[in-house]
């Protein structure tokens, strides 16, 4: 009897021959090739990519309830200082430059049907969540809040729309409902 010796150089596997109806030990088929090496190399990098996009995800989403607090905080914050003014300088000083570059006569009716509401208005608190969107290596940060505003008779509410810059919140955008009696 002669002793079975495989080929040191070629991978042999054991597969089923259907012709004969019977398992057989044959060399394994490699197709060399530029194709089969991009394809390699494609799903190697999507899978890394893969893992690395939901480390990224997952991290920001743990982030999230620390910018819902600061965002909300912000909002509070901002319209506090304007319904205590009722003065645009106190809206830009908050402003993201596009905003303020942007501000025209439809922005300044909705401040002055806040400016009707009269002084001595007083926020109620702010509604809202901030929202992150993954772009690429950047992750857009936005929030929106509706916040209403109360004067001895009249009410009004207020939507602010704000994005996170590299250092702190500033409204992008900004609404004012016209005064409306406060129904008891």
């Amino acid at each position: 009897m002669t002793p079975f010796r495989m080929a040191d150089d070629k991978p042999w596997v054991i597969r089923f021959e259907a012709k004969s109806g019977r398992w057989i030990l044959a060399p394994r088929h490699r197709y060399q090739g530029p194709g089969l090496v991009l394809l390699e190399w494609a799903a190697v990098t999507a899978t890394a990519c893969a893992m690395l996009m939901g480390g990224l995800f997952a991290g920001l989403y743990q982030a999230r309830p620390d910018l819902d607090v600061q965002s909300r905080a912000f909002a509070d914050a901002s319209i506090d200082a304007i319904a205590a003014s009722l003065s645009t300088g106190e809206l830009f000083a908050r402003a993201s430059p596009d905003f303020i570059d942007s501000a025209s006569d439809a922005f300044h009716a909705d401040f002055h049907r806040l400016a009707a509401l009269g002084p001595g208005g007083t926020n109620q608190g702010c509604q809202g969540l901030a929202k992150i969107e993954p772009l690429g290596v950047y992750s857009v940060v936005t929030a929106q809040y509706t916040c209403e505003l109360r004067s001895r008779t009249e009410q009004s509410v207020v939507v602010l729309s704000l994005a996170r810059d590299l250092s702190d919140w500033r409204i992008t955008g900004f609404y004012a409902s016209p005064p409306q009696p406060i129904g008891r």
